[in-house]
Formats: C-alpha cells, sequence, structure tokens
C-alpha cells in the first residue's frame, strides 16, 4: 500500500514542471493580399510566423515585450539582433490570452556584402519588403481574410514525461502479467 501512495506521489510530482509560468507559442499568419509592383493578388497560403517566450510577471493577463525572453519572426532574433550584417528592432508587442497579437518590427541585412534586403511589419496591416534588384517592394497586406493561428511549442521536457509514463506503464503491465503466470503455476 505505502508503495502504491510513494508511485502515486512521484507521478504527481512529476507533473510539477508543467505549471511553469513562461509560456512557448508559434503564430503562423495565412493569406493576404500581395502587390509586386503594377501586380497584386490574392495569396491563401502560410506567409508570416514565429515564435515567442515570455512570463506575465505583472498578471494582467498581457504578454509584453518587457516580458519576453525570446521572439523570432521569420527566422530573425528580435531581441538578439547578434548577426553579423543586420539589424533589427522591435518598437511594441503585445499577446493577450484571447488570442490577440500585436507587434511592429523592422529587420535589414546585407548578404555577402553586396545583395540587401529589410522588412518592416505592422502586424494587423502590411509588410513591405525591400530588395535591391526587381521588383525592389513587396507589399503584402492582411484582409478581413487574413487568419492567425496560435499554438503552444512543445517543450522537450513534455516529452521525456510521455517516454517516462509510457515506459513505467509498459513496465507495469510486464509485471502484472508476470505475477498472473506465476500464480497459475
Amino acid at each position: 500500500m505505502f508503495r502504491k501512495m510513494l508511485c502515486a506521489a512521484t507521478l504527481a510530482a512529476s507533473a510539477l514542471p508543467a505549471l511553469a509560468d513562461e509560456i512557448a507559442l508559434r503564430f503562423m499568419y495565412s493569406g493576404h493580399l500581395e502587390q509586386r509592383g503594377d501586380f497584386s493578388d490574392w495569396v491563401p497560403g502560410p506567409w508570416l510566423g514565429g515564435t515567442f517566450r515570455g512570463e506575465d510577471r505583472n498578471h494582467d493577463g498581457v504578454l509584453e515585450l518587457d516580458e519576453l525572453s525570446m521572439l523570432r519572426i521569420q527566422g530573425a532574433d528580435y531581441l538578439g539582433c547578434r548577426q553579423p550584417g543586420s539589424h533589427c528592432a522591435i518598437d511594441y508587442f503585445f499577446y493577450r490570452e484571447d488570442g490577440t497579437l500585436s507587434f511592429r518590427s523592422y529587420w535589414d541585412a546585407f548578404f555577402d556584402g553586396n545583395s540587401y534586403g529589410s522588412s518592416f511589419i505592422v502586424s494587423g496591416q502590411y509588410e513591405i519588403e525591400t530588395m535591391d534588384h526587381e521588383p525592389y517592394f513587396v507589399y503584402r497586406y492582411f484582409t478581413p481574410q487574413t487568419t492567425l493561428s496560435i499554438t503552444p511549442v512543445p517543450e522537450p521536457a513534455a516529452y521525456l514525461m510521455l517516454g517516462a509514463g509510457l515506459l513505467g506503464i509498459g513496465a507495469q503491465a510486464r509485471r502484472g502479467k508476470r505475477r498472473s503466470v506465476d500464480a497459475q503455476a
């Protein structure tokens, strides 16, 4: 009986790390109106995404820029921004638990010393991408048909706990099977 209680307490204690206040989320906007030069077209697929991690330290239900520990948009790290030849800035950021996400960001880079690119994003409104070649400017506009999906980023510890739990269940089942075979003999 004591062993069962000890196992239950160990199992309950293993879930404690899951109660951490820091959250990690992935976002993806799909569908936009794209304008290149004189041509514009509706593009239905995913086009703007990233991940962020942070802790709502003031417990107001809003994750703001100063509460973030990580922010990546389109592969660029906006909090570290230490890539040679590049500059970036994030003017504001907030995420509310109801799924509201708002930010304004800027990024530019010189690639291999010759080519240049930049991106200016105001979430919910537009992205302007500049290049050093034709078409030079690409405008991507949010529309009422643009959708936003926000999903949790799985943490490695969650996979470890799942694996340990499955191993424990398998071992217990095997042990129970052995006992029933021994009891029949």
